[in-house]
């Protein structure tokens, strides 16, 4: 995260200087689902943001990409499994 500072173990603020919180935002539509986790400042509301996890479903798979500090870290497809006959 660029421009974080971390002091006794918490994230400050690159603007105000202050403790931030650490928060996770999930987000659904008919896409998929969409979970953000950050450093919020309480005060001007800065958003650092730690890992971003993306699950989409396309046809008979469903597709995890899980990112941190904007890179992918690891992405994956899972194929529902075939009916036997």
């Amino acid at each position: 995260m660029a421009g974080a500072l971390r002091v006794n173990g918490k994230m400050l603020c690159p603007r105000c200087k202050i403790p931030m919180y650490y928060t996770s935002e999930t987000v659904r539509d008919s896409r998929g689902v969409y979970i953000t986790r950050y450093y919020l400042c309480p005060a001007c509301r800065a958003k650092l943001v730690d890992e971003r996890i993306t699950i989409t479903k396309s046809g008979d798979s469903v597709k995890a990409v899980f990112s941190v500090d904007g890179r992918t870290v690891i992405a994956f497809r899972v194929e529902r499994p075939k009916k036997r006959r």
